[in-house]
């Protein structure tokens, strides 16, 4: 029996297939055979999503937007079709409510659920990729949280560079979060990927009134700006009270220049791994993460092939736990999984064409361990939310 989906997520098409054998009653049951041959070969109920290839239209950053994953599947034995359906996986949930942000200087999406509440908040920042992470948050708005996905830069009325963004846009951010009918009285939770794991511990280092943080494959220390120019590496990513942020500046080396000289995919991961050299410069832009008023969860990947996740995420955490921190941290550093830890059952992506000058960015990992990766780190990302929120 071969089955195969071909799936819509905004303006790309996705490809996945798998051929099992069925039992005598013309059966399968994906939770309970492997299939013999496919785009996944593992006992996977959501195997045909995750292993989802892309074939055209452009390719985001995983949980990114609230597009439907739509998905048509068809089943055919002996190369004739026996049955096909079409299934609307959402992303925004029809009783959670969406409302765009363009006030007190903030650009955003507001989401929360139309029942019951208030609801705890949770703010939601995005990485180097600029604009809002509106996925993550109105997923997060389904289980029970008031977010708010908040852009800081590469969005009209916006900066359209990573460079000496104002911690401050962040406050204003939270205080606007705390004044929603919506939002529950409390300490509101800080989530960030990438470069906006790097900012949610530095709010939640800076503002007491940040009740629990979450970084996804983050860093605890500032590195350089980030734009279309190299002259942006001169700068801070973040200034605080008008004043840059000590960061880590590059370094080129001869590794990073044969990186950066090929047209072969790139792994940006070899240059911050040379700036990372600078001992001097890394102990002067760690955050002061013992100031913060909550428990930490961090979640990295071992493969991360765009900047090393897990070696950054084990310094915060270890600086913490050497600080004698009154909350719970902890750090998971998933196996095979790269830069992208997303949505669970959403394709499993190890690179993005064209990302970097043209070139495909690798973002490293093995698609079954992205998949796993995403599944686990969801959960305790809800689990522990909620636990803050208690």
């Amino acid at each position: 029996m071969h089955v195969w989906a071909d799936a819509t997520i905004g303006a790309s098409q996705w490809k996945s297939d798998a051929t099992f054998l069925s039992s005598d009653g013309g059966e399968v049951d994906p939770a309970a055979q492997p299939p013999v041959d496919g785009s996944y070969n593992s006992v996977d109920p959501s195997g045909l999503l995750w292993s989802l290839s892309h074939v055209s239209g452009p390719v985001d950053f995983p949980g990114r937007t609230v597009d439907p994953i739509e998905v048509d599947l068809a089943v055919s034995v002996g190369g004739k079709e026996m049955a096909r359906a079409h299934i609307k996986r959402l992303v925004l949930d029809p009783a959670v409510d969406r409302r765009s942000v363009r006030e007190d200087g903030l650009v955003g999406a507001f989401f929360a659920p139309r029942d019951q509440g208030p609801h705890p908040g949770v703010l939601v920042l995005g990485g180097s990729e600029g604009g809002l992470v509106e996925g993550f948050a109105a997923a997060l708005a389904r289980h029970g949280f008031a977010t708010l996905a908040l852009g800081y830069f590469m969005l009209p009325g916006l900066p359209n560079k990573l460079v000496e963004i104002p911690v401050e846009t962040f406050r204003r951010a939270l205080d606007w979060l705390q004044v929603q009918p919506q939002t529950a009285a409390g300490r509101p939770a800080v989530v960030g990927a990438s470069k906006g794991g790097e900012a949610a511990l530095l709010v939640a280092a800076t503002y007491v009134d940040v009740g629990a943080v979450v970084g996804v494959v983050p860093s605890g220390v500032a590195f350089m700006g980030i734009g279309r120019s190299p002259l942006a590496q001169r700068h801070s990513s973040w200034t605080i009270g008008g004043r840059p942020v000590a960061f880590v500046p590059s370094r080129y080396n001869a590794r990073v220049i044969r990186e950066f000289a090929s047209w072969r995919p790139i792994r940006l991961r070899v240059f911050y791994e040379a700036a990372m050299t600078n001992e001097r410069a890394m102990d002067a832009a760690a955050f002061p993460l013992e100031r913060i008023q909550g428990p930490v969860l961090l979640l990295s990947g071992q493969n991360d092939q765009l900047w090393p996740s897990a070696d950054l995420a084990e310094r915060a955490a270890a600086r913490l736990r050497a600080a004698g921190h009154r909350w719970p941290v902890e750090h998971i550093a998933y196996q095979d999984c790269g830069h992208a830890v997303s949505l669970p059952h959403t394709p499993a992506v190890t690179e993005v064409p064209r990302a970097f000058a043209g070139r495909t960015l690798v973002l490293g990992g093995t698609r079954p361990g992205v998949a796993r990766a995403a599944v686990d780190g969801w959960r305790r990302v809800i689990d522990f939310l909620h636990g803050a929120a208690a």
